[in-house]
């Protein structure tokens, strides 16, 4: 019976702590207010009641959304200089004070004036003079900075859901830190700052610029830097003020939220010690141009290392705009150590933008109507002024015939996808190409870097001389015996030339560049018959006791016929040069130098057909 009782009891006392524990838990579980000690973003809340903590938590996110920065633009020559875009300026001028925005200010943006009149700044001047300041206000919303308190929102509410076992251990889990984060649109903060100040990037830095003055010299213009936005440490510097305080709070006595009690915001503000506004100046940055003259004397281009100059004086109107116009393409060209200049290109683009006009250009050998004459003047002024700077020669090769404004040796012709003239900069440093023309002279100057010392010339010799050959030609319309020159010949040349260093005066070495050949152009004579003895007198003989010349003057056969006229002379050579399978612009073998485009066939030699191009 005890052991019953005893039972009883230990049952009873068992039912009765469950009982009182469920309650405690019920208990525990069904308060409404936040455990003490607890924040949001620097936000006491414990004490409250949970609907008063959702309540002061809306206040509070609102109160930091609308939170006013106020840019303003302390650089008046900046913000209302000559060189600001005219829809800018008229953005920052009139109607505000200070020199503040004239659009419709946000809250919290300085501004003042009395009926819409512009206001004086501080110094007495107008806005957009001396002294005028620019500024602009925005709402950390309107610069895409937003407190986002859904998660300290959710973990209030779910104080009051579900079972009381639930409430309870959630609330004995419960961290007083609650779940705050600042949003950041960093796109709606870029197109608000330059929707105000954003001609500032419009602006251009200038370059610094090399100029060679027509005595040789060379100067250097310094360029300008311009100011730009610089958004990445305006946005940081922003960031770090409105996310002040936002974070864990160092240990501290626990807070309790019932003193916040049915605050406003700007009030709830100031009693957390938080900063409703802020005034910032706009932060810029300098963007330096792309070349400074560090950069371009770090180039190399110090002074004339080469000149040559060639007369054309006697050259007709067309080839003399050939010669012009490709200089004029040439000059200023500049080249990076070890490039390779292509002469070719000088060409291309020439033709592209201007165009050739007519001039005599040589084919095979002979000057006919073309288009493009006179471009090789050019090549091989250029091709002088290369040598006497000693670059490395890649590509070069002499006329077919000798050309009146050089030795002969010291000729670059250029047939187009045959025969190019190409150089390579070997001086180390940044080469300049300088041409002008006028007056029927052409010079090109080379300005780069070369030893003072070192000087370099050239000198040509001819090693043989080839007589020109005679080709005779039977003629009907000649008397016997009459000889008439139709072509007058051309004596040939092998030409060696070299090209001599100096330093110091004292020649250092000679060193033979080419040795070049310009074929003879033979001589054609045109030569009557040669006399006929008379015929013997016949039984069929005409009264004048001959029968009729068979044609072209030929000799009578005795069947009637007239010998035949002898087969004209082998034409000869036709150029220096050999054209590749499939010729130029002409028939295929001709080569054609001095120009592009042949106008028009001229039977140069008996028996040379040229097949009209352009």
């Amino acid at each position: 019976m005890k052991r019953l009782h005893l039972l009883l009891i230990v049952v009873l006392a068992l039912t009765l702590a469950a009982t009182a524990i469920w309650g405690m838990l019920w208990i525990y579980g069904s308060k409404d207010k936040v455990p003490a000690g607890t924040e949001a973003a620097g936000l006491p809340l414990g004490g409250l009641h949970r609907a008063e903590a959702l309540q002061l938590l809306q206040t509070y996110r609102q109160a930091l959304d609308s939170r006013v920065v106020t840019l303003a633009d302390g650089t008046p020559s900046a913000s209302f200089g000559a060189d600001k875009p005219a829809a800018a300026d008229a953005a920052g001028s009139g109607g505000a004070a200070n020199g503040a925005s004239s659009r419709a200010p946000s809250p919290g943006t300085a501004s003042s004036g009395d009926g819409g009149a512009p206001a004086q700044a501080a110094d007495g001047a107008p806005p957009g003079e001396s002294g005028a300041e620019r500024s602009r206000g925005w709402t950390l919303a309107e610069l895409g900075l937003r407190l986002d308190a859904s998660g300290a929102e959710a973990a209030l509410k779910r104080l009051g859901t579900g079972s009381a076992w639930e409430r309870a251990k959630y609330r004995w889990r419960w961290e007083r830190q609650l779940p705050v984060r600042l949003l950041d649109d960093r796109q709606a903060f870029d197109a608000a700052i330059r929707s105000e100040w954003g001609f500032y990037d419009e602006r251009k830095p200038v370059d610094a610029v090399r100029t060679i003055t027509s005595y040789d010299q060379v100067v250097y213009t310094p360029g300008r830097s311009v100011m730009h936005l610089d958004l990445d440490r305006q946005h940081a510097e922003l960031l770090r003020w409105a996310s002040a305080g936002l974070g864990p709070a160092e240990p501290a006595p626990a807070r309790s939220g019932a003193r916040l009690r049915g605050l406003d915001g700007p009030a709830l503000l100031r009693e957390l010690g938080r900063e409703a506004s802020r005034e910032t100046p706009l932060l810029l940055r300098s963007v330096a141009p792309a070349k400074t003259v560090e950069s371009l004397k770090a180039e190399g281009v110090e002074r004339r290392i080469a000149s040559f100059s060639t007369d054309y004086r006697t050259s007709s109107q067309g080839r003399a705009f050939n010669v012009s116009e490709t200089a004029r393409t040439l000059d200023g060209w500049e080249m990076k150590p070890g490039e390779v200049f292509d002469y070719g290109e000088i060409i291309r683009i020439t033709e592209r933008e201007t165009g050739y006009r007519e001039a005599p250009v040589i084919l095979n050998g002979q000057f006919t109507r073309g288009i493009g004459g006179g471009i090789c003047q050019v090549s091989s002024t250029l091709y002088n002024a290369a040598l006497r700077a000693g670059l490395e020669i890649v590509e070069r090769r002499n006329h077919s015939v000798p050309v009146s404004y050089l030795p002969k040796g010291q000729d670059a012709t250029f047939a187009e996808g045959v025969i190019n003239f190409r150089f390579r900069n070997t001086t180390g440093k940044h080469l300049v190409i300088r041409a002008t023309s006028g007056g029927g002279q052409l010079t090109i100057k080379l300005f780069g870097t070369m030893p003072r010392e070192v000087r370099y010339s050239v000198a040509s010799k001819t090693v043989r001389t080839l007589p020109a050959p005679v080709q005779l030609r039977r003629s009907g319309g000649l008397a016997p015996g009459q000889q008439i020159v139709q072509k007058k010949g051309r004596t040939g040349y092998i030409v060696e030339t070299y090209r001599i260093k100096y330093v110091d005066g004292k020649e250092v070495s000679r060193v033979r560049l080419s040795r070049d050949t310009y074929k003879p152009q033979p001589s054609v004579i045109l030569e009557g018959p040669a006399a006929a003895p008379a015929p013997a007198p016949g039984p069929e003989a005409g009264p004048e006791g001959a029968r009729e010349a068979g044609p072209a003057g030929g000799a009578p056969t005795p069947g009637g016929s007239a010998a035949p006229t002898p087969a004209p002379a082998p034409a000869g050579d036709r150029g220096a040069l050999a054209a590749p399978e499939g010729g130029m612009e002409g028939s295929p073998g001709d080569l054609l130098e001095d120009g592009l485009r042949v106008l028009q066939p001229e039977a140069l030699l008996p028996g040379l057909t040229v097949k009209l191009v352009g």
